[in-house]
């Protein structure tokens, strides 16, 4: 019944011409049978993305359906008596989740070097940080030198205002600039332009400044142009 809902709003996006891919909101709030049944479904998604270690309850309700997440799904009498779910966020990932086109990964604040690691093996990933979402819910940011040193593509995401005051990218850039001063200005901009562009395969057209592409043009005004960093004072102008 779920998927058949799911299909019919996909189907209203197709008669309007609307893009869309369908896609899992994240390894706990989906049962294991629909999973799998969103992944019949999504074999030919180019773009897949899912919210993933966001909280730190999300591993222990998969593990064994204990935790936080368990006491608040038990409050909402959704739950069924036999909870299916995937065993962990690694097997969730590589095994119940399209390995069709790309993967964004939103949040990842409680996940560790093993999880960046296992998941990098599935190719075309990217782990987008929400920090000042992060920092509101959780009190915590990614564990972005652990990412870095991985080598995995970071991209930039705001989450919504269910969970941030405002939706800007630059607010993101400087949080994450603040919490790791090492992190230069050339590596932030290019997770907040060219990354995101590969992360939802449009690099041909926007993220970066070449002839025939659309990249749009942002002003950073008011930063440390000796040192290349940003200043809490910031902003950003739009001039094309």
């Amino acid at each position: 019944r779920r998927m058949e809902e799911i299909l019919n709003v996909s189907r209203k996006a197709d008669d309007l011409g609307l893009p869309y891919y369908i896609i899992p909101h994240s390894a706990y709030s989906l049962s294991l049978p629909l999973l799998r049944l969103l992944k019949e479904k999504t074999a030919d998604n180019q773009v897949t993305s899912i919210h993933f270690m966001e909280t730190e309850g999300e591993a222990l309700f998969l593990s064994d359906h204990s935790g936080p997440l368990k006491k608040s799904f038990d409050e909402t009498g959704l739950l069924p008596k036999d909870i299916l779910l995937p065993k962990n966020h690694l097997t969730a990932i590589l095994d119940e989740v399209t390995s069709s086109g790309n993967l964004i990964l939103v949040h990842n604040t409680f996940a560790d070097k093993e999880i960046f690691k296992g998941v990098n093996e599935r190719g075309n990933t990217f782990w987008c940080l929400c920090p000042c979402s992060n920092l509101y819910i959780e009190k915590k940011v990614p564990p972005v030198e652990i990412l870095m040193t991985e080598g995995c593509e970071i991209v930039i995401g705001t989450d919504s205002f269910a969970s941030n005051k405002k939706l800007s990218v630059l607010s993101e850039l400087k949080t994450l600039q603040q919490h790791f001063p090492g992190i230069n200005l050339e590596t932030l901009i290019r997770w907040a332009t060219i990354n995101g562009a590969k992360a939802l395969c449009e690099e041909d057209n926007y993220g970066k400044i070449a002839p025939g592409m659309k990249p749009g043009l942002l002003l950073l005004e008011n930063l440390d142009l000796v040192n290349l960093r940003l200043l809490p004072e910031t902003s950003v102008t739009r001039l094309n």
